[in-house]
């Protein structure tokens, strides 16, 4: 199953939440995860998010990733550090 809430804030911004329920065991959640790539796989294409540096090819933690994601094909922010903790 896969949700998308936008609300709008009381700060006159606005939230984007996304929900995404996978039906799976633990062992193989972990290990789908682990590939950092398939974070391009589940993210909704709309949003056209892309990997493009990551520090090691298995997620762990101190893992930095640097992407692109775009909204309606603006850049919502040209490239974020993202460490795993």
């Amino acid at each position: 199953m896969f949700q998308v809430i936008i609300e709008r804030q009381s700060n006159a911004g606005w939230r984007l939440s996304c929900v995404q329920r996978v039906s799976l065991t633990p062992r193989k959640i972990f290990s789908f995860f682990a590939d950092v790539y398939n974070l391009e796989r589940i993210t909704p294409s709309f949003l056209y998010f892309r990997v493009l540096a990551v520090s090691a090819q298995s997620l762990s933690v101190g893992t930095t990733l640097d992407y692109r994601l775009r909204l309606h094909r603006v850049p919502v922010w040209p490239v974020i550090n993202g460490r795993v903790r």
